[in-house]
């Protein structure tokens, strides 16, 4: 799996360096943000089409979810939602395709947590912030984290996962409208 997982993870890296070099600032608008929950929102929603038919992923299918997860850097982009939808529409079973997910994003949150500590470890060392706060702040993103897991995975292995895009087509909407109508 680690050989896997280490194919997936390069695409995203490009793509994650890319965006940070050329686009972080370009993609801020709300109105670009809310095209992507829309985007984002119809790729959840085809996924329920995918053929689960492997459990098997090779270094093409961890590529591309590799791929979607790079692209999940884009702001209004989830990155469980597009590596998952990716991964069902490549033919991986529910079960699987949540494992790869959840594996898939272990290196690139990492890197992107060190690639901002790094960036702003100054601010943080000015906001009086220590290492008891940061220690808090890190359990109850680990408890929170952990609650989201086990309710996607129950979404998920329910076969309702392209619910999520109902609420996420509607707040891309709501975005669009609201930037156009000057709020």
């Amino acid at each position: 799996m680690i050989p896997l997982l280490i194919a997936g993870t390069i695409p995203a890296a490009i793509v994650g360096l890319i965006y940070v070099q050329f686009l972080e600032h370009t993609l801020q608008q709300l109105l670009v943000i809310g095209a992507t929950f829309i985007a984002g929102a119809t790729l959840v929603y085809v996924s329920k089409i995918g053929k689960e038919n492997t459990d098997n992923v090779t270094y093409r299918i961890a590529l591309i979810i590799g791929v979607a997860q790079g692209l999940a850097t884009f702001p209004g982009l989830s990155r469980s939602g597009a590596t998952i939808s990716a991964a069902l529409l490549l033919g991986l079973k529910r079960e699987r395709a949540l494992q790869f997910s959840f594996l898939l994003s272990i290196p690139v949150i990492l890197g992107a947590t060190v690639a901002e500590a790094l960036k702003n470890r100054g601010q943080i060392a000015l906001s009086g912030m220590g290492y008891p706060e940061l220690l808090l702040g890190v359990a109850v993103a680990m408890i929170v984290g952990y609650i989201t897991i086990r309710l996607v995975s129950q979404i998920v292995a329910s076969k309702k996962f392209h619910y999520f895009a109902m609420y996420t087509w509607l707040l891309g909407i709501t975005l669009i409208v609201l930037t156009l109508t000057g709020h």
